[in-house]
């Protein structure tokens, strides 16, 4: 076997009312004036109006920041630094889904390092960040244990990642499945399927190991039993503990291990058509493994056992239908004559180099005009 690393540093809270542990992991560590980074729908939650009473309690200042959007971008990310900045902020909190953790990232690199986030795109930083808390209320992208942010470069129509194994790990995460109670049927659905992406693509991308596999397993099993009764009855506490989990041990996975092509893929219409993730790798997942299945069918059949199925693809395909995943064709601003354009940008992600099968413009273009020409999954 190959060498390899596993690396976790993140210290992970997770239960049923872990929310009020945030005061306390501020105060510890001396922190006693913090930012919180949400949305504008989450800002005027009661979960808001709960977190800052809770820090509240332990003397802890806050000011507000609502600038998140899907597929964060560049420019939000440094107003957001900025007004950290301004406000002399010691940490930042970031409440929300992978949006809100990874903006909380990049705007916590430029609180400590100079220039713009583009400088740090794919390369170490030079000083760490500051301090992140994160606190997820999606069950999906893993991001409160990983060390990488995915941010949209506005003037290329580009993902980039900004990434550093060392220095970039949120300090604590929170996982609260009582916050992920309300999460819309339509959020439950792609952010868990996002969650399945991951678990798949670290236990079959190149660079897997034992560690990566492990939780990668668990993971899709735990999708598997969950997924669909946190969707169809959001209010089951035990279903959104249990994706919550799931999400975490697929984030750990494919930290540890990889992506492949779907990610290659759904990142790329992603950043041109500003298509969320999850929706995004939820399309593409089952392309990629019936591309994939036959270059390590050994693997897949395991991944299918978690799922209690004999054909993956078909599974998959079955998910996507019954949680009304949308089909390629429906999303808006898709266009067919984008399609070679879209295949070269894929095949340029450094992500399609992890794939477990060499993946070329030409497979990316028949997968599009494939994916676009479904007229039900």
């Amino acid at each position: 076997m190959h060498s390899f690393v596993f690396s976790e540093k993140t210290k992970l809270i997770s239960g049923a009312g872990s929310l009020s542990f945030v005061g306390k992991e501020l105060a510890q560590r001396g922190i006693f004036r913090a930012l919180i980074l949400t949305d504008s729908f989450l800002g005027q939650s009661d979960i808001v109006k709960r977190l800052e009473q809770i820090l509240n309690v332990s003397q802890i200042q806050t000011i507000l920041d609502t600038s998140v959007k899907p597929n964060p971008r560049d420019v939000d990310c440094e107003a957001t630094a900025l007004l950290a900045q301004q406000f002399q902020a010691q940490a930042i909190v970031a409440l929300g889904g992978g949006s809100s953790m990874d903006q909380g990232k990049a705007a916590a690199v430029l609180c400590t390092n100079h220039g713009s986030i583009q400088d740090y795109e794919e390369r170490d930083l030079p000083c760490a960040p500051l301090p992140l808390f994160c606190i997820p209320t999606t069950a999906g992208t893993g991001s409160e244990v990983t060390y990488v942010a995915v941010i949209t470069d506005t003037k290329r129509r580009f993902k980039m990642s900004i990434l550093d194994s060392d220095k970039l790990y949120p300090t604590v995460a929170i996982c609260d499945p009582e916050l992920t109670l309300s999460l819309p049927k339509g959020l439950t659905a792609s952010c868990g399927m996002d969650t399945l992406t991951h678990a798949i693509e670290a236990f079959t991308a190149k660079e897997r190991n034992p560690f990566s596999d492990a939780l990668a397993l668990e993971a899709t099993k735990l999708v598997g039993d969950y997924l669909l009764t946190a969707y169809e009855n959001g209010y089951n506490l035990e279903a959104r503990e249990k994706m919550l989990i799931a999400s975490s041990m697929a984030g750990m996975a494919f930290i540890n291990s990889n992506v492949g092509a779907v990610h290659a893929i759904a990142e790329t219409i992603g950043a041109w058509y500003d298509i969320p993730h999850g929706v995004a790798n939820s399309i593409f997942l089952p392309y990629i493994v019936e591309f994939n299945q036959l270059t390590c069918a050994e693997r897949y059949q395991k991944l299918a056992h978690c799922l209690r199925t004999e054909n993956l693809v078909q599974k998959i395909r079955e998910m996507n239908r019954t949680l009304s995943i949308p089909l390629y064709n429906k999303l808006e601003k898709v266009c067919i004559e984008d399609i070679p354009m879209l295949a070269q940008k894929a095949e340029k992600n450094s992500l399609s180099l992890s794939n477990v099968r060499t993946i070329t413009a030409e497979d990316y273009q028949h997968i599009l005009q494939k994916a676009y020409g479904e007229t039900e999954w």
